[in-house]
């Protein structure tokens, strides 16, 4: 079994790998949906601007959350992430769903000359995989305290 000495370091490395690069490219499209969302009229072909408000903010404050909670796990380990509040899991599948439903959107857009929808899955979707990891890390954690 691999210690947690090793666990850590393999989640800075797959955090490394996909999370910054899914944090810097989600960053900026969460940021733009804001702004575009605050500043359009209702346009043909998008969504209504609250639902882009609502969906980029949701992906901000989940993209928060994983830095938060990533901090935890690097720090202190499996008890790391019982400490911080409930709310910042919360926040986290709030990312999460705003990721899922991007990748649906890519999904449902691909067609004849639209080649780059496949770009968006590096904004946000990749931060997926060192999430699944905290949530597995969580789990694990609670089952030692059980035991």
């Amino acid at each position: 079994m691999i210690d947690l000495v090793d666990q850590r370091r393999f989640y800075l490395a797959v955090a490394l790998l996909f999370g910054v690069p899914g944090l810097v490219l989600g960053a900026t499209l969460a940021g733009l949906g804001v702004v575009a969302g605050v500043g359009q009229t209702q346009l043909g072909g998008l969504p209504p601007p609250l639902l882009t408000v609502g969906w980029a903010l949701s992906g901000l404050l989940g993209l928060l959350a994983w830095v938060r909670l990533s901090w935890a796990w690097v720090s202190a380990g499996r008890d790391g992430l019982q400490w911080p509040h409930g709310s910042w899991w919360w926040l986290l599948g709030l990312g999460v769903a705003a990721a899922l439903a991007l990748v649906g959107v890519v999904v449902l857009d691909i067609g004849p000359g639209r080649g780059n929808a496949y770009l968006l899955l590096l904004a946000g979707p990749p931060v997926l995989v060192p999430t699944a990891v905290l949530y597995v890390q969580r789990n694990r954690g609670r089952q030692e305290r059980l035991q």
